[in-house]
């Protein structure tokens, strides 16, 4: 198995996801880097719109709402 790298991820890369769109259901983030668009629900849980790059760890945050996506 290759090296994960300090961030746990196989090409140790970090992108910074922004928030673009709430309908007060959900938050809508978006990741310039990459293109990778998530839905975080505020019910629970999160949908992937757009895939980006898998390999990447993706962190934002909202308030006092901080995440990390891999």
């Amino acid at each position: 198995m290759g090296n994960l790298g300090h961030t746990g991820t196989m090409n140790g890369s970090v992108h910074h996801m922004i928030e673009v769109g709430d309908d007060g259901d959900g938050m809508l983030y978006h990741c310039e880097e990459c293109q990778r668009q998530i839905v975080i629900r505020r019910s629970g849980g999160f949908v992937v719109l757009q895939k980006g790059d898998f390999f990447a760890t993706h962190v934002g945050g909202h308030g006092p709402l901080h995440l990390s996506v891999s």
